[in-house]
């Protein structure tokens, strides 16, 4: 017997085709969600009974799952797909928590400021309506107790310092820009926000720290010719 591709991508598609979720898969075939996973994963090296009830489930043989043979497959479909929401509603419950916790990491770091400027001219001088401004690069500006500015970039998370920070191009450019001109940048970086069991607590990075952290990209832009 020749050895079999990927069985992945047809249980992936047929999955996916009919709204399912990995979960809902693993309930209606009693199989251990890590086995549907796996599969999906391209994994070759499960008992083949796994293999012959997801074949099952979906209507297929087990060959056209084990050689990824995509054309028998399509036959069985019903004529569209249908669109599991679940997922994108969760995304959506996601972003607006994330959204929310880094608008009170701006509020926790400017009402911080305003604490060191206390007594001093330059006490009114914490300026957070920044971050509205989705092309200015940064935050918050605030100054030094001698008035000289600051220019704050907040991220948050409620896990721990060590979380990954993920920072805009428009974000680092205006590091650089800071950095090569000899600007006041600094990037807090609050932790533990709304975390039971640790008080919020922030790390301060300059631009010459901050630009030589690690990176690696998370998405592209593409040009046409």
């Amino acid at each position: 017997m020749r050895p079999f591709t990927d069985p992945g991508n047809l249980a992936r598609y047929l999955r996916t085709y009919r709204g399912k979720s990995q979960q809902a898969v693993a309930n209606e075939t009693g199989m251990d969600i890590r086995d549907v996973a796996h599969i999906e994963q391209g994994r070759k090296n499960l008992r083949v009974w796994k293999f012959v009830r997801l074949a099952d489930y979906y209507g297929i043989a087990l060959d056209d799952l084990l050689f990824d043979r995509f054309a028998p497959a399509i036959a069985t479909l019903p004529a569209t797909p249908h669109r599991n929401t679940k997922p994108l509603e969760a995304l959506h419950r996601h972003l607006r928590r994330c959204e929310t916790l880094g608008q009170e990491g701006e509020k926790f770091v400017a009402s911080l400021e305003r604490r060191k400027l206390r007594g001093t001219p330059y006490a009114r001088g914490v300026n957070e309506a920044v971050a509205d401004d989705l092309c200015a690069g940064y935050d918050i500006q605030s100054c030094d107790l001698d008035g000289s500015p600051i220019f704050i970039e907040v991220k948050t998370t409620n896990g721990d310092v060590s979380e990954p920070i993920h920072m805009s191009a428009n974000e680092l450019e205006f590091a650089e820009f800071c950095c090569v001109n000899d600007l006041r940048y600094e990037l807090h970086r609050v932790y533990h926000l709304h975390n039971n069991r640790f008080p919020p607590a922030r790390v301060i990075f300059t631009a010459e720290q901050v630009l030589g952290l690690p990176r690696e990209p998370s998405d592209y832009i593409l040009r046409g010719c």
